[in-house]
């Protein structure tokens, strides 16, 4: 009797998916990190040349050359070299492990570095495969994240195989996906593979997929789907302060607006969110970059002011004024009106592990940070406020694309703490399948955390004499240039506004974004 994950599309997938990630983290590896060497030096080289054209003066670039090798070789050293057979994979296996551990041994994978994580109800069953057929595969009976509470362990390849829609709370296929970005599960650069199957198709449950992909995509402008844009009697632009009407379009083509919240959530997660409230949890990081619970709650409390009296000239605060420009708090805010029970809400009321402050809380303390030259000076701290005033000394003066603003500095102090993910948009996949009679979602994310960066980016207290030097601003710029360019869409991207070189002036000045999902007939 063939198995029942044995489909045709469902091994299409698997053989198109996991042979993909192994390559990406060995033979690819050089290229799974966003920032490539030969697209680094012409971007720097550019950003001299512009200079020199400014000043009349080439005396930053020996420095600056000696500046980009000395950093150069100490992204070589992070990135490394691996082959297949020692990569290490966790993956749930369901009742039928070797399906998937096949293709991953046929590709090099050694089976001793392959753990998989079964549900009670699958255990014995998988346990029994794996005897039969003499494989020594470790099979945790458990949670993945009871794994991760008991054994303390990285892996280069996550495949989060879920037995239900993305952000469901039975079963819960948020946590986990949580757990691994906060816990750091995950090498870098690393492979999170993720399936979930397709929103309910009726009732409550249904309306509650409408709700949430209407409070995520509301404030975004660049990251809705094609199909909304195309719909043409639409006004994107309506939707951060008339979400209504995009709530009426995703009722009636929810499937389409499903499919890219699964890929933008989890970037979001990875990017942004889950790091920045990681690094926002520690009381004395909190303390080094906010002035204190006072001031915070007093900013936070002006950016959230509904009131609104044209003849006193007073407006509403700037998360209310400008949605797109904070989407992450937006979504928060537009998802209590419709849902304030929702799971997604649930969670983010919880802190992350072993912190105090939840999760909800530290979204707005992050994205006012992030966005301090609205006027949300008073959060910063003495010496954020010193690291932020020393500023790029380019700020200005019309070198570059894009002039130099806070959230370059406030995002990479951030990040030094945080250890946010990047997905490289050029090495990810996206498809989509029917398995027996549910439409499923595969998405393969390679994902860099950059730290060869955010190690070397001094931290809040010596940002002032680092940035003395010119040539270290100038590697910085360039480093920021490259990751910017992965996800470019993103409303949350971190780094917006880092461009060097401008669209077309350079070969190396592409946008990379998310391809299309392909579907699996």
């Amino acid at each position: 009797m063939p198995s029942s994950y044995q489909q045709a599309e469902k091994n299409a997938v698997r053989e198109r998916i996991l042979p993909a990630a192994i390559v990406a983290l060995t033979s690819d590896r050089h290229r799974s990190g966003l920032i490539r060497e030969e697209e680094l030096i012409p971007t720097v080289e550019f950003f001299l040349a512009a200079l020199k054209r400014a000043t009349r003066s080439d005396a930053h670039r020996d420095k600056t050359l000696s500046e980009l090798a000395l950093w150069l070789d100490y992204h070589s050293s992070r990135i490394g070299t691996k082959k297949s057979q020692s990569l290490r994979v966790l993956y749930l296996s369901g009742p039928e492990p070797l399906n998937d551990l096949n293709v991953m041994t046929q590709a090099g994978v050694n089976p001793h570095n392959v753990w998989a994580v079964t549900g009670k109800e699958d255990h014995a069953t998988a346990v029994a495969a794996c005897s039969e057929a003499g494989v020594p595969l470790k099979i945790h009976r458990g949670s993945l994240a009871e794994f991760f509470d008991v054994f303390n362990e990285t892996f280069d390849i996550i495949y989060f195989d879920a037995c239900g829609p993305i952000a469901g709370s039975k079963p819960n296929t948020l946590d986990p996906i949580i757990s691994i970005l906060d816990r750091q599960r995950l090498n870098s650069p690393g492979v999170l593979i993720t399936n979930f199957c397709e929103s309910p198709d009726d009732g409550d449950a249904r309306d509650r997929y409408v709700d949430l992909v209407t409070a995520f995509f509301a404030p975004r402008y660049n990251d809705l789907p094609r199909i909304v844009h195309e719909a043409g009697y639409l006004d994107p632009q309506e939707f951060q302060h008339e979400y209504r009407h995009l709530h009426s379009f995703a009722a009636k083509n929810l499937e389409p607006l499903y499919s890219h919240f699964i890929t933008r959530f989890i970037t979001d997660l990875g990017m942004n969110l889950v790091p920045n409230c990681r690094a926002l949890s520690m009381g004395a990081l909190f303390r080094s970059y906010l002035m204190g619970e006072k001031e915070f709650k007093e900013v936070r409390g002006r950016a959230d002011d509904p009131t609104m009296d044209l003849s006193r000239g007073k407006l509403p605060g700037e998360l209310l004024l400008s949605p797109s420009s904070y989407p992450i708090p937006s979504f928060v805010r537009i998802l209590e009106e419709l849902r304030k029970d929702d799971p997604v809400l649930n969670r983010l009321k919880k802190p992350l592990t072993h912190q105090q402050r939840s999760l909800r809380d530290l979204v707005k303390a992050s994205a006012l940070l992030d966005h301090v030259i609205e006027g949300h000076w008073d959060i910063l701290s003495d010496a954020m406020k010193l690291a932020v005033a020393t500023s790029w000394f380019d700020r200005g003066a019309g070198i570059t694309c894009d002039s130099p603003l806070p959230n370059l500095i406030v995002n990479s102090l951030l990040g030094i703490y945080g250890k946010p993910w990047f997905a490289n948009t050029r090495s990810c996949d996206r498809v989509t399948y029917i398995a027996k009679k549910r439409r499923m979602y595969c998405d393969l994310f390679v994902l860099d955390q950059c730290r060869s960066y955010f190690d070397w980016f001094p931290t809040v207290h010596a940002c002032p004499a680092r940035f003395e030097s010119v040539p270290f601003q100038i590697v910085a710029r360039c480093i920021l240039d490259r990751i910017e360019r992965h996800d470019f869409r993103s409303e949350a991207h971190p780094f917006r506004g880092a461009a060097v070189i401008g669209h077309h002036e350079h070969e190396v000045a592409q946008w990379y974004n998310f391809k299309d999902r392909d579907s699996i007939l």
